[in-house]
Formats: structure tokens, C-alpha cells, sequence
């Protein structure tokens, strides 16, 4: 019995995560520009505190969904120091997302 080349190679499951793959980022109202996370300074005073889980599991809800934070992430825009959002900011670090939308 040989290979039937009409049939595809991956099954519907693996097509679905393709095309949520190939989905373009969703840009949160209010995004001013893009920043890699690794450059936004983060004050010892929210360092002191971990997300209450609610506030995580909404932000991680929207990363599934849109493959991004569900707002942008405030910084300053002279020091990239984050003034707000430390949730969103949280969140995206543990999922390791390289660039997230910010406004100043």
C-alpha cells in the first residue's frame, strides 16, 4: 500500500495551529510604539510584588488570543522606565514575548 499524495501530512489539528501562527499581531488601542521587553526599566518598588492571579489570567487570556498584552505597557519615554502596567509586564516576561506595544 503506497503513500496516497492527495492526503496532507499533518492533521487538521497541526492546520488550525498554522493558521493561528500565521495570524498578524492584534495592536492595542492606544499603542504608541513597539519595545523589546528587555529594554523597559523596571522600579524596585513593583519588583516587590507579584500580579494577583485574576489580573495574570487576563492578561495571559489575550496573549492566546491575540498574541500579545491586551493594552499597552506605560513607560517613560525618556528613561523607558515602566510607570505602569506591571501586570501586562509581568505576564509577557513569563511568556517570554520579545516586543510588547507601549504608550508614554
Amino acid at each position: 500500500m503506497g503513500i496516497n499524495s492527495e492526503l496532507p501530512l499533518y492533521t487538521p489539528r497541526e492546520e488550525g495551529k498554522k493558521e493561528k501562527e500565521k495570524r498578524p499581531l492584534l495592536v492595542p488601542k492606544g499603542t504608541k510604539d513597539w519595545m523589546f521587553l528587555e529594554k523597559i526599566k523596571v522600579p524596585e518598588t513593583f519588583l516587590q510584588f507579584i500580579p494577583v492571579i485574576a489580573k495574570q489570567k487576563a492578561v495571559e487570556e489575550s496573549i492566546e488570543k491575540n498574541g500579545t498584552v491586551d493594552k499597552p505597557i506605560i513607560i517613560n519615554p525618556k528613561t523607558h522606565e515602566l510607570v505602569d502596567s506591571y501586570s501586562r509586564y509581568y505576564v509577557a516576561k513569563q511568556r517570554k514575548l520579545d516586543r510588547v506595544p507601549v504608550h508614554y
